[in-house]
């Protein structure tokens, strides 16, 4: 029998050391007929290594190994899910994301109502800081909390294909529902997710640093009175946030001017790192 959901894990590189945990909060769902492909873009040995075990405890997991690609492997995303996926309903997730026990249950109370849907998440700092994201159409969805039906992405012009180097991956993928004509979305409060922000470092804070995070993450994962902890906390951070508007006299982007410094400089950081991607790419495509 089909599993219900197939779930599409991308990686690449050194990111074997995050897999495990990744994967493991995969385990952890309370809905358990499903398959996990994780799709390969150009991995070290290493983490191939780590793959191959984690097929051995649990048939369920699927590895799809491809060479690295001019950009995140988007083809091979598309040949893996037209080719491969079982799945009446296609979930995604970051390999140094996790998600919370319940979250495939919930993303089927959603499909009752959309075929593009997305729980909230629980946005992480480097900082220790948590606050909780906001799912809705006006915002950057976030991978790992997006899913959609099979049936639907059969539907697209194109599915997951290279994306243009000024433009973020995930970004250009979602605008292909978002723009068709049957594209039915809903959107749940329900925080399912823990999102790992990147931080002010671009492409990121390196892969060892990940572990430390991800290892103290997923131990919590089944600590029900911790959850609960963490709902409360992350709704008092969006109450505070929500009577500073109405106290400080002007904010930019939901910030204070001391607080926009250090955000500008952030986003100039990853203008210039864009900058050199767009070099790089078009270096390669000559």
């Amino acid at each position: 029998m089909s599993p219900r959901f197939s779930i599409l894990l991308p990686t690449t590189n050194d990111r074997g050391f995050l897999l495990p945990y990744s994967v493991s909060s995969v385990l952890k769902q309370t809905i358990t007929d499903f398959e996990l492909l994780i799709v390969g873009d150009g991995v070290n040995e290493f983490t191939r290594r780590v793959i191959k075990e984690l097929i051995s405890k649990d048939g369920r997991i699927k590895f799809f190994d491809f060479p690295k690609h001019i950009r995140r492997g988007e083809p091979n995303r598309h040949q893996v899910l037209t080719q491969n996926a079982q799945g009446k309903y296609i979930a995604y997730l970051l390999d140094r994301d996790l998600w919370l026990p319940i979250h495939l249950e919930t993303l089927l109370t959603l499909f009752e109502k959309g075929n593009f849907v997305s729980s909230n998440y629980f946005r992480l700092f480097q900082n220790g800081e948590i606050r909780y994201g906001y799912s809705n159409a006006r915002q950057h969805f976030v991978f790992s909390a997006v899913a959609h039906t099979y049936e639907f992405y059969q539907k697209l012009p194109y599915g997951w294909r290279t994306t243009p180097p000024e433009i973020f991956t995930d970004d250009y993928m979602w605008a292909q529902f978002m723009e068709h004509p049957d594209y039915q979305p809903f959107f749940g409060s329900e925080a399912t997710v823990l999102y790992f922000k990147r931080g002010a470092t671009y492409p990121g804070i390196p892969t060892e640093k990940r572990i430390e995070e991800l290892k103290e993450w997923e131990a919590k994962l089944t600590d029900t009175a911790f959850l609960s902890k963490l709902r409360t906390d992350a709704l008092q951070t969006l109450l505070d946030e929500r009577a500073a508007l109405q106290s400080d006299w002007i904010r930019i982007k939901g910030k204070t001017l001391s607080e926009l410094i250090p955000f500008v400089q952030t986003k100039l950081t990853y203008s210039l790192y864009s900058l050199k991607r767009k070099l790089e790419y078009a270096k390669k495509a000559r």
